[in-house]
């Protein structure tokens, strides 16, 4: 399923009622998609930063300017598709790689995207239930999943228990099964 956004002028012109028109009769023929119209100047508009109309955002990735066809919205559809980012973490919470990773989390685009963060080396320590950033990070997407290395939890003296629930367990073997399904792996 897509997430198609058109934001069009108020009162829209005839290039704004064509691509409404467009995306309207492309999303009844594929009703898996969900369309939600805006107004240039509207709170999601300054929030993504687009003063253009017409224009069509999908997925919160893909912004075209202008007046979108029918096949042209397939096309960014199948180019928006959301991607599996994974995410290796080596240190411990404190330092400037945190902050990126929550600049990357936080970006309006990639919206749809899901996210393993791999906790290896002192990285653990964001696995704990005490851990702001793990709780941070929680809060503020649903599309996070976490992974540690047993091996790294044992060395670093933290127990199971003192996991949160939601961090998955995992041995060197399945650190890398876990990465090769990945769509992009950034190490930070």
């Amino acid at each position: 399923m897509a997430l198609i956004e058109v934001f069009t002028n108020d009162p829209p012109g005839n290039k704004c009622n064509q691509l409404v028109e467009n995306v309207e009769r492309f999303v009844e023929d594929n009703q898996e998609h969900a369309c939600k119209f805006y107004k240039v100047g509207s709170k999601i508009a300054k929030e993504i930063g687009n003063n253009n109309a017409p224009s069509v955002l999908v997925n919160r990735k893909l912004l075209l300017n202008g007046v979108a066809s029918y096949e042209g919205i397939q096309k960014l559809i199948e180019d928006s598709k959301p991607e599996d980012i994974g995410l290796i973490l080596t240190r411990s919470p404190g330092n400037s790689e945190y902050q990126v990773v929550e600049e990357i989390l936080a970006s309006p685009l990639g919206s749809s995207d899901s996210y393993k963060l791999f906790l290896l080396n002192d990285g653990v320590w964001v696995a704990r239930k005490d851990s702001p950033i793990h709780e941070r990070i929680s809060r503020d997407k649903q599309s996070v999943s976490f992974f540690c290395i047993d091996k790294h939890l044992t060395e670093a003296g933290i127990n199971k228990e003192e996991l949160d629930e939601d961090v998955e367990t995992i041995d060197l073997n399945g650190f890398v099964d876990h990465v090769m399904t990945c769509d992009k792996t950034v190490s930070l």
